[in-house]
């Protein structure tokens, strides 16, 4: 029994050993296969990667040697990826405004603002100097409470063809109208229309709104140029983004030169609160010559605008912006109006923890030349008279600063100086340029402190130390405090 036992047992054991050699040999080639697959993925996935690395090298490639803007890249990209550039513009029409829309969607739509702006101050001078101090129709003007503005913003796009932007003022007796413009949004050839009413696209500070003024008042030279308003009107502007490495635009545009806000051509200059007053036949213009008021009737008669700005990124986090300007047009007298511009604006941003730029220095320089046409006055008041021709000449400057101390506070200092030549007119008789206070010598310097409560709440302490040749030299001291509701559009550079 035992020797049967043990033949049996023996019998069994090379069947055993045979089938675990089976089963090694099937988990070999099961391993193999999945070594295999794994290789073949893993070549797969490494010709993908290497496909992207080159279509990305071609994309720099060829936005290297084609010098392609951002925005040609990325219609680009979208036309090679057809699906998702469709399912983007699907996505885009549902935010656009259409015809049935109800009141709310189409509020929706929209981003509205509200930025109201108030100045306490004090001063040496009384508020009749003030007044004259101070030519910025929207300056604080008299020592205690000056209401500046209550602006409403509204924007939105419109469709795929143009957005639009308007700011309402709101101010102590009147409301006007400041913007209402819309844009292009997709014009080939980095080409870019404006129309409607716009402030005009010269300089840095004739383009801003109050509450992106770095200081509470407007610059002396501006004031003198453009008028208490700045210089606005309705028109149409073309902007070209040429093909450069770097930033650089140049902007032409036309604009109506006989409106309200247009006081170096064939407008006049206007001032809120002002009395409604008879009209005379005799009215006065720029150094007192004879304002003569005349239809449109050529292109002469219209104000036109040449405007060329570059930017660089002249180190990391800074940037410098560079401009120049030109307007021309017909004034008052008949005569040509040429006025020239050069603006320098450089930005430091190198401190994330500030939360807005670490320094901020902008200088502007303007020249306005104002050819007095001779001829025959008509004033039945005072009886007609000769005009002779002249040319008159103002020019000035500003250069301010602004420094970010910590993620709250900031200091800033301006300093402004504003000439000019050619005598001033009362009537028919020449006077002294001096002895007229829009256009005598005057210089300005003013320290600045800022508190950046938030993104929506400002504080500004501002003291002015003024000079004129044909009044007191002023000391005035204004605290200003601007509040933001809603989603204000940004601006520019």
């Amino acid at each position: 029994m035992k020797l049967l036992y043990c033949l049996a047992l023996f019998s069994l054991f090379p069947v055993n050993l045979f089938a675990q050699d089976a089963n090694t040999e099937d988990r070999l080639k099961r391993l193999e296969q999945m070594l295999s697959t794994m290789q073949k993925e893993m070549k797969a996935k490494d010709s993908k990667i290497e496909k992207l690395e080159k279509k990305v090298n071609q994309l720099q490639g060829n936005k290297q040697s084609s010098q392609l803007s951002d925005d040609q890249l990325l219609d680009k990209m979208i036309q090679e990826n057809h699906n998702d550039s469709v399912k983007f513009l699907n996505e885009r029409d549902k935010n656009r405004i259409k015809l049935g829309d109800t009141v709310q969607s189409v509020f929706e739509t929209l981003d509205f603002s509200v930025i109201a702006s108030t100045v306490f101050g004090t001063s040496n001078l009384r508020n009749s100097d003030l007044e004259e101090f101070q030519g910025g129709a929207h300056d604080p003007k008299k020592r205690g409470f000056n209401f500046q503005q209550m602006e409403l913003g509204i924007s939105g796009t419109v469709d795929d063809l143009f957005d639009y932007q308007g700011f309402v003022l709101f101010l102590e007796d009147e409301v006007e109208l400041e913007e209402a413009y819309i844009t292009t949004r997709s014009l080939p050839n980095d080409l870019k229309v404006k129309a409607g009413l716009f402030l005009t696209e010269f300089g840095l500070n004739n383009q801003q709104h109050v509450h992106s003024w770095g200081f509470l008042d407007q610059p002396i030279i501006n004031s003198r140029i453009f008028g208490g308003e700045g210089m606005r009107g309705p028109g149409a502007s073309v902007s070209w983004l040429a093909p450069v490495p770097w930033y650089s635009e140049i902007i032409a545009g036309v604009q109506n030169s006989d409106g309200d806000y247009m006081q170096s051509f064939r407008g006049e200059a206007h001032e809120h609160g002002e009395d409604e007053e008879e009209e005379h036949a005799f009215e006065e213009g720029i150094g007192g010559a004879p304002f003569n008021e005349t239809d449109t009737r050529n292109g002469d008669d219209f104000v036109w605008l040449a405007r060329w700005v570059n930017t660089f990124e002249v180190a990391k986090d800074t940037t410098l912006q560079f401009g120049v300007s030109n307007l021309y047009g017909e004034n008052h007298t008949g005569g040509s109006t040429w006025i020239y511009g050069a603006d320098m604006k450089l930005v430091i941003d190198n401190d994330p923890t500030l939360k807005r730029p670490n320094w901020i220095w902008q200088t502007e320089i303007m020249r306005r030349e104002y050819d007095v046409s001779a001829g025959l006055v008509e004033d039945p008041d005072d009886g007609d008279f000769n005009r002779a021709s002249d040319d008159l000449e103002d020019w000035g400057l500003y250069t301010q600063v602004i420094k970010a101390i910590n993620n709250k506070w900031s200091a800033g200092l301006r300093f402004e100086y504003v000439t000019g030549s050619g005598d001033s007119y009362e009537h028919d008789e020449r006077v002294d340029r001096e002895d007229d206070f829009d256009r005598s010598d005057r210089f300005r310097v003013s320290p600045l402190l800022i508190y950046q409560h938030s993104e929506f709440t400002k504080f500004r302490l501002q003291y002015n130390y003024d000079d004129s040749d044909t009044s007191n030299d002023g000391s005035t001291i204004w605290f200003g405090v601007e509040v933001l509701l809603g989603k204000h559009p940004a601006h520019k550079f």
